[in-house]
């Protein structure tokens, strides 16, 4: 599945960029296009906040707020690919920066011809890229709506629950069909496991209470910590002091 996000002003546009979305997404993959739309800040602001997982975004710069807005959707979505829409009265010095990382640009005024070449140009290159990634660094889950890919950097910890491994995200879990054992293997070394039923990733530690059984991750977030990984832990927390 990929997740989407349009951010456009006009609705004509938007409809001409689902629709020509949906058409290069057949054409390269069976992948389901999970696509929310937006036309305004508080649309984009809204869809920071709940989304954990975003894999490409369509963004309309000519708003006041647009250059803003799609720097601090690089700063939460680091690996998506994103599409910008401009006009003749932005520079492209304003865009076409390394803090936004535009793949492709979208210019108006554009017609149908024009927005299904570039469409089509965005998700072909996107799967290449995708097709040239390294799976160790994405986490596959299968569910009813088709695979989604999870960059390990945004797996918070894992938990085993009702004989599923479940994967939690900063404020989202998905599950998946495993063992923990199975599952560490598959992943980089960054994560640890703390308890018979859990792991996390290091570079989340915010701190460790001993004297609690806890670890807390960012964002307050506590997993137990087990007699039998205590040890291993704290060799851990030394190596870091030694590193300091």
């Amino acid at each position: 599945m990929i997740s989407m996000l349009i951010f456009d002003q006009d609705i004509k546009e938007q409809k001409m960029l689902i629709a020509h979305s949906k058409d290069a997404v057949a054409f390269c993959s069976d992948d389901q296009l999970n696509i929310e739309t937006v036309t305004d800040k508080k649309g984009v602001e809204g869809f920071l906040k709940k989304h954990e997982l975003m894999d490409a975004a369509f963004l309309d710069i000519t708003d006041t707020d647009g250059i803003d807005l799609s720097k601090n959707i690089r700063n939460a979505y680091e690996l998506s690919e994103l599409l910008v829409i401009a006009d003749a009265s932005i520079s492209p010095m304003e865009y076409m920066t390394p803090d936004i990382r535009a793949a492709s640009l979208l210019l108006r005024p554009f017609g149908t011809e024009q927005s299904r070449q570039v469409v089509n140009q965005f998700f072909h290159a996107y799967y290449r890229n995708q097709a040239g990634q390294k799976e160790e660094r994405k986490m596959v889950i299968e569910n009813r709506q088709g695979k989604i890919s999870i960059p390990y950097s945004k797996i918070y910890y894992l938990e085993v629950r009702e004989k599923k491994i479940f994967v939690r995200l900063k404020d989202k879990e998905y599950s998946k069909y495993g063992t923990l054992e199975n599952v560490l293997k598959e992943l980089s070394d960054d994560f640890i496991r703390c308890h018979r039923s859990f792991a996390v990733n290091k570079h989340y530690i915010d701190r460790v209470k001993l004297s609690e059984n806890a670890i807390y991750l960012e964002h307050n977030i506590m997993v137990p910590l087990s007699r039998s990984y205590k040890a291993e832990l704290k060799e851990y927390m030394k190596s870091l002091q030694t590193k300091e």
